[in-house]
């Protein structure tokens, strides 16, 4: 594998003076395994990676552009990726699902001739559009596995494994507990949230990790709920999963040169007292890694079924105070959303909500204790046991969380958090579920039923 860092910034790019070192460009990673080219992020460094491709291949150019997510710092440089103007060129463009929106659309959206000169479907490459979810494939002998993240939209973290070695492109999360660390206890390194400690298995043992650290300990209080991590936060995954080396990721824009030094002396100070091996470096425009090959165990894919596709998906929201309510309502109401507010589990052995039939649930307690009392009555009731549970809590301290995970909900959202957040959330225990929306323009076979909240 041989790795290069193209763009390194995270929310907008930041040329100048003071960030010569490790760019300002924003987010694009490639990777060259297996005779095939892989790029991560298209942020504007993609606009360099394009020319530096094409003097290297004038002819049948073939790209895998993996997308974390389409939040523009990761896909502005798309436009001025210079292959897709080149007939010849094959670009395979690979994005997490979207319930409301097909992949192609929202990278058309950036092209209109009001923003863009040339328009999405007049490029001169073959461009191919695949939406993934949760899964295991292979291109050539290159395996990829995927796996969602925690932002404020659908967000996909990249694993790339081939000859004995393996690549983690994770950039775009936040811990899950809104809290500036994995670990509960840096002594007994226990985490927080359960899939923080998913997360951790899904990095285990890669040989690189790039990882979101956009924002420091100090800054992230006020950084809650906008989607990005602490370095901090990443040294606690790292470590945890064993990776070798730890590259930080998504720098701030307001982060200097000279500031970036400081905290990677504060990261290598906290690996040695930990008497760690991770090694930890900070992405630099221009940085190339190589990982010589080994031999290793075969890959495998394994596909996943594809999900249920309906017009409209129901969501239960058990609990709610008045303002979770609005916010539900805000995020999780929309042309195929349907929302239904009930004030207790016991409402949902009503005769009307089994024509509502919810796909999801999502349960707020209102005092100590009553998420255990609330999961179990829905552990007795049937089909309802079957499906995710959210527990929506007022806070992300430790032991409420355990608490909760230890009754046995599927995930916790803790405040502070976002209506974006909130359906992002939704949005990805619905495909791991099994169910996804329609996004067909015909007409619904059967009426919609009305929203109750």
């Amino acid at each position: 594998m041989e790795i290069t860092f193209w763009g390194t910034r995270g929310s907008i790019a930041s040329p100048g003076a003071e960030t010569l070192h490790y760019g300002g460009n924003t987010s694009c990673v490639s990777l060259l395994a297996g005779g095939k080219t892989f790029v991560f992020d298209c942020g504007t460094g993609a606009r360099r990676l394009g020319t530096a491709l094409l003097e290297q291949h004038r002819h049948g150019l073939e790209v895998n552009l993996f997308i974390s997510h389409c939040h523009w710092d990761h896909i502005q440089g798309f436009p001025f990726f210079a292959p897709l103007f080149v007939a010849g060129t094959s670009c395979n463009v690979f994005a997490p699902h979207e319930h409301n929106q097909r992949l192609h659309n929202t990278m058309a959206g950036q092209m209109q001739y009001r923003y863009f000169p040339v328009e999405l479907d007049h490029l001169g490459a073959n461009v191919r559009y695949q939406e993934l979810r949760e899964d295991a494939f292979k291109i050539g002998d290159v395996r990829i596995s995927t796996r969602y993240l925690n932002h404020t939209t659908v967000t996909m973290a990249y694993r790339l494994d081939y000859g004995g070695r393996s690549f983690v492109y994770a950039t775009d999360t936040e811990p899950y507990a809104a809290q500036p660390r994995a670990w509960a206890d840096p002594d007994k390194r226990r985490f927080i949230h359960s899939q923080d400690e998913e997360l951790a298995q899904f990095f285990l043992g890669a040989d690189v990790l790039v990882m979101d650290s956009q924002y420091t300990p100090e800054e992230y209080p006020a950084k809650a709920s906008w989607g990005h991590g602490t370095y901090q936060y990443a040294l606690d995954l790292a470590m945890t999963a064993g990776v070798k080396t730890l590259v930080l990721y998504h720098h701030d824009p307001i982060r200097t040169d000279l500031a970036m030094e400081a905290l990677l002396r504060t990261c290598w100070q906290r690996v040695a007292s930990a008497r760690s091996e991770l090694v930890v470096t900070a992405a630099a425009e221009g940085m190339s890694m190589a990982l010589p090959e080994h031999s290793g165990p075969p890959l495998e894919a394994t596909r996943t079924k594809l999900p249920q596709f309906r017009h409209s998906i129901h969501l239960a929201l058990i609990g709610a105070s008045d303002d979770v309510a609005d916010m539900a309502t805000k995020g999780l109401t929309d042309a195929h959303f349907a929302l239904r507010r009930f004030d207790d589990v016991q409402e949902l052995t009503a005769a009307a909500v089994h024509q509502f039939h919810p796909h999801l649930l999502l349960l707020q307690p209102r005092r100590k204790g009553e998420i255990g009392r609330m999961v179990r009555q829905l552990k007795g009731m049937g089909h309802y046991a079957k499906l995710p549970v959210l527990a929506l809590l007022p806070e992300g301290r430790s032991q409420p969380v355990q608490e909760a995970f230890d009754e046995g909900v599927s995930d916790v959202l803790a405040r502070p958090f976002t209506v974006s957040q909130l359906r992002a959330r939704v949005e990805t225990w619905l495909f791991r579920a099994g169910v996804a929306v329609d996004r067909r323009s015909r007409a619904r076979s059967k009426p919609r039923l009305p929203v109750a909240v």
